[in-house]
């Protein structure tokens, strides 16, 4: 399945994605740690890894990719409150 939006994203925009959500630790609400989990993230993940990802899922990850281009290459911080 592919949608036109989604077309650019590479394998390693996908594993930067992966690492960011699950992985990276980050300053958040003054303390360093990764996010919270997300059941509807982790579902998300499941349909992407087995193919048959929903339009929403690459939406997300299309999300996901600005969010770490604004965390880590811009070195803005991110509040979670």
């Amino acid at each position: 399945m592919s949608y036109k939006e989604t077309k650019h994203l590479t394998k390693e925009d996908v594993i930067k994605v992966y690492e960011h959500i699950f992985t990276n630790k980050y300053e958040l609400n003054g303390r360093v740690t990764n996010f919270a989990p997300d059941f509807y993230m982790a579902v998300s993940w499941e349909r992407l890894s087995q193919g048959i990802p929903e339009y929403h899922d690459l939406i997300m990850v299309l999300h996901e990719r600005l969010e770490y281009e604004y965390m880590n290459v811009y070195k803005n911080d991110y509040n979670c409150t």
